[in-house]
């Protein structure tokens, strides 16, 4: 991180350059970029949210299903809101399906797999009627749109701060792009800093 640099190190690792000016208009180009796709994701953001949010709630409505368990398993139940036990549910039962298990004739074990493909039953009927509800909300189009935004944002902002600052103002805007919103500083890569660096040997020279 580069609060663990010493300020002597990091200071000595920016290079050297004239006080030359640098086309601005390039600067402006590509501010003109960022600020058109912030404006984009910043608009498109709080509907996606807010529709997110309803599709959730219509989703998490959905009462799961709870199967007693037999008594192989000391008659534990099993629930569709553990994801973790459908998924194991479901291995055993499409392995069992597909002749890759054989079940011995212990007390209660086909019960217990009896009991296994309900939980699987019942969570897929579950998981239908939640697509269903996606469907309806088109949420898979509207969250990779949302995707698609806060990239395109990432890469036009990471375009800008590689792109030379012509003046001290846009020198300020780089650094404070270095910053959480809480002020702690982000420990980027050297790359993603070095045209920062670079700006501030040619702006600040000696000052």
């Amino acid at each position: 991180m580069l609060a663990a640099i010493p300020a002597t190190a990091a200071f000595a690792a920016i290079p050297t350059a004239s006080a030359r000016v640098v086309d601005r208009s390039q600067w402006e180009a590509a501010k003109a970029v960022l600020d058109n796709i912030a404006a984009a994701d910043a608009a498109f953001t709080p509907g996606w949210w807010d529709t997110w949010q309803k599709c959730k709630a219509e989703c998490d409505a959905i009462p799961h299903t709870t199967v007693p368990g037999a008594d192989y398993c000391g008659k534990r139940s099993y629930t569709t809101a553990d994801s973790m036990e459908v998924r194991i549910a479901q291995r055993e039962i499409a392995d069992l399906d597909a002749g890759h298990m054989r079940l011995d004739d212990l007390p209660g074990l086909r019960e217990h797999y009896e009991m296994k493909r309900r939980l699987v039953t019942a969570a897929e009927d579950r998981e239908q009627k939640v697509q269903c509800i996606r469907g309806r909300y088109d949420i898979d189009r509207l969250d990779a749109r949302a995707e698609e935004l806060g990239e395109q944002v990432a890469d036009a902002r990471e375009h800008l701060m590689k792109t030379p600052a012509p003046d001290n103002r846009a020198l300020r805007w780089k650094l404070e792009q270095l910053r959480e919103e809480d002020g702690d500083v982000i420990p980027w890569t050297a790359d993603y800093v070095e045209q920062c660096f670079a700006d501030i040997a040619r702006l600040l020279g000696d000052a």
